[in-house]
């Protein structure tokens, strides 16, 4: 809850480039969702939309969340799925 972000979905759409649709669909760089993909602490998540690698991003509240990378361009350290962003969900160890 830091800077009024409740979920991860809000903490996503304050970076640049990034807009976040109505319907909760992300945009990166004018590329819609499907071409985005989602980590939970580095493991790849099942979208429950098989049209979509990205999961809802408004699942985790931020009281759960410890940080959210995101990569707008290709890194060797993430799955090679994508071309709009990957999005690394890092959960706090309780």
């Amino acid at each position: 809850s830091r800077k009024g972000i409740s979920s991860v979905a809000e903490g996503v759409k304050k970076i640049a480039g990034i807009s976040l649709a109505e319907a909760g669909q992300l945009f990166v760089r004018g590329l819609g969702d499907r071409y985005s993909s989602t980590t939970l602490n580095g493991l790849p998540v099942a979208s429950p939309n098989p049209d979509n690698k990205l999961i809802p991003l408004d699942l985790f509240p931020s009281r759960l969340i410890r940080n959210i990378t995101v990569n707008k361009v290709y890194n060797v350290s993430a799955y090679a799925d994508y071309s709009g962003a990957h999005i690394d969900i890092g959960l706090k160890e309780h």
